[in-house]
Parts: C-alpha cells; sequence; structure tokens
C-alpha cells in the first residue's frame, strides 16, 4: 500500500486525493509520507498488537504442578507462584490461566482399597471377563432412596400473589429402594418402608425380581453382606438365572444409568414392608398404590417361612 502511494506522489497528488484513491484516512496517508521523507523506509512497521498473557512464560511449570497435585486450590497456586516464581497473580487471572489451558475444576473420589493386591486382583479380572457377557441379558440391582419432599423450592405467580404447593411432612428418613436395570430399562422396581438388611433384600429377590427373570438372565449386584444371605443365590438360579456379585469396593464397575424422574416415580408398582402383626416381610402393593392394600398372599416371615395375610 505505501509503495502504490509513493509512486502516485510524485506527479502531485494531494494527501487527500491520495487517500480518497486508495480508501485509507488522511492521517495514514501523511504518516506514511512523513516517515518516508524522515527515515527512507517505504515497507510496513511491524504488528505490535498481540501481546502474550502474562502466565504464559509459566504455563508448562503450572501444568507440572496441577499433574502432581491435582486438588490444589486457587490459594495455593497463588502462593506457589509467587514462592517460585516471583510472580504475584490474581484470582481472576488464575482462573482465567486455567481456563486457556483446558483445565476444569472436578474430582472423583474412589476407594483407596481397591488399591490391595486382592481387590485390585479381583477388579482385573472382572475387567477381563467382561467381554464374555451378554450385555442383553444382564441386569443389575442398585439400591437408591427417594426423598418425598423434594420439590421445586420456587415457581412464578403474579405480584401479590402467593404461589402455594403441596409437599408430604412428616415422612422420617427417606424411603429406599431397588431398582433392577437391564438393557432395555427399569425392571423390578420396590420402595421398602424401613432400612434394607438380608430379609428385606431376600423377599425382594423373591417376590419382585424372581417372577420377572427367565433362563440365561444374569443378574449383577454389589458385594455387600445384605446381598448374600441364605437364599438368594437359590432363588435366582431355581429361576434359570446366574447370580454375579461385583467385587468388593467396585460400585464403578456396576451398569451407569440415567432415568427420568417421571418415569422412575411411575415405574414403582412394589413396596415392601415389614408388618409386626404378622412378623412378615410383605410386597403389600396392588397396582400403583404406594403402601397398597394388604390381600397378597405368599409373603415372607421374619424368620424366613412364608405366611399369608389374614
Amino acid at each position: 500500500m505505501q509503495k502504490r502511494q509513493e509512486q502516485v506522489c510524485p506527479y502531485g497528488e494531494q494527501v487527500g486525493e491520495i487517500a480518497e484513491l486508495f480508501r485509507v484516512s488522511v492521517a495514514y496517508v501523511s504518516k506514511a509520507l512523513t516517515r518516508r521523507r524522515t527515515t527512507g523506509a517505504t515497507t510496513v512497521r511491524a504488528q505490535h498488537g498481540h501481546k502474550l498473557p502474562r502466565l504464559a512464560p509459566f504455563y508448562a511449570a503450572i501444568r507440572a504442578y496441577i499433574a502432581e497435585r491435582g486438588d490444589t486450590t486457587i490459594a495455593e497456586l497463588r502462593t506457589w507462584l509467587l514462592a517460585t516464581h516471583q510472580v504475584a497473580a490474581s484470582v481472576g487471572l488464575i482462573w482465567h490461566t486455567l481456563k486457556l489451558l483446558g483445565l476444569s475444576r472436578k474430582k472423583w473420589l474412589r476407594a483407596a482399597e481397591q488399591d490391595r493386591p486382592d481387590v485390585a486382583k479381583a477388579r482385573a479380572e472382572w475387567r477381563e471377563n467382561q467381554p464374555t457377557l451378554d450385555a442383553g441379558r444382564l441386569i443389575f440391582i442398585d439400591e437408591t432412596w427417594t426423598k418425598t419432599n423434594m420439590v421445586r423450592l420456587y415457581g412464578w405467580a403474579e405480584v401479590g400473589h402467593r404461589l402455594v404447593d403441596a409437599v408430604p411432612h412428616g415422612t422420617g428418613t427417606p424411603p429406599p429402594s431397588l431398582l433392577a436395570c437391564a438393557q432395555d430399562g427399569l425392571v423390578a422396581p420396590c420402595v421398602f418402608n424401613g432400612a434394607i438388611n438380608g430379609e428385606l433384600f431376600l423377599a425382594y429377590v423373591e417376590q419382585v425380581l424372581v417372577p420377572t427373570l427367565t433362563g440365561g438372565y444374569i443378574v449383577v449386584t454389589d458385594n455387600l453382606g445384605s446381598h448374600k444371605v441364605a437364599g438368594v443365590r437359590k432363588a435366582i438360579e431355581d429361576a434359570g438365572a446366574r447370580l454375579l456379585y461385583l467385587p468388593s469396593y467396585s460400585p464403578d464397575l456396576s451398569h451407569s444409568y440415567t432415568l427420568p424422574g417421571a418415569a422412575v416415580a411411575d415405574a414403582f408398582t412394589h413396596c415392601i414392608t415389614y408388618l409386626p402383626v404378622w412378623s412378615i416381610y410383605a410386597d403389600t402393593t396392588v397396582g400403583a398404590a404406594p403402601f397398597g392394600d394388604l390381600t397378597v398372599p405368599g409373603l415372607r416371615q421374619a424368620g424366613g417361612a412364608c405366611g399369608a395375610t389374614r
């Protein structure tokens, strides 16, 4: 551009005419001509608009520090930079630098017992055998809980009017539940009126899970003492299915799934509760009733025998 302007100047064109010809500002043309007269330079000046971030020279050191101490805090990073590299950095600058480095704040905890030789060996064997399992025949049993008063805390209403919603009160401990998840969806969901122990788990297997099983299914559950009570394996194997326990301290090897809240709520058609009058654990649900009508026969007594409602 400057060379073209200088080619025009010897013919007597005014600065304004040159600026209009090349569609640049008058100031730009004037500065370029002045620079040529004073220095003889006819090339474009180097651009100085880009400036490296302040902590760019320390990117490698910051990455290495975080790789070694993954749970470090922003305050610790600032202290380390000042003590090691004599660089004072604000909280905002540290956050911006971490974002430029592609680092996000996260942490996932696992059981330290996974490093034990026996547990590590069992986990390795499980992973080695996983490809031999038919995914379409796997059923994973998992425990969760439901908080009946967990609703949205805020909503919308006209100014001057309250928005009132209804939630259960006085429900006590959130009721636990067991879910069996297969490849094609939820199987045998059941809510419990009380903490799940070995007797309740056995009642769940016999009364809720087994009726849904057919030959060839593989039931996978956590390695808990309450899941290993006498009768659980026999009930599942009598239905033509297999029972596998996950290695100890290995919930991460279970099947991961996410279900919509409405789908889970609609799926609970069973409830097992303890009936002290008969000393039995019973699936007392009829239809989708939360605690049902006590008319279902074939109930498991707390002592292990089966009884019936009166």
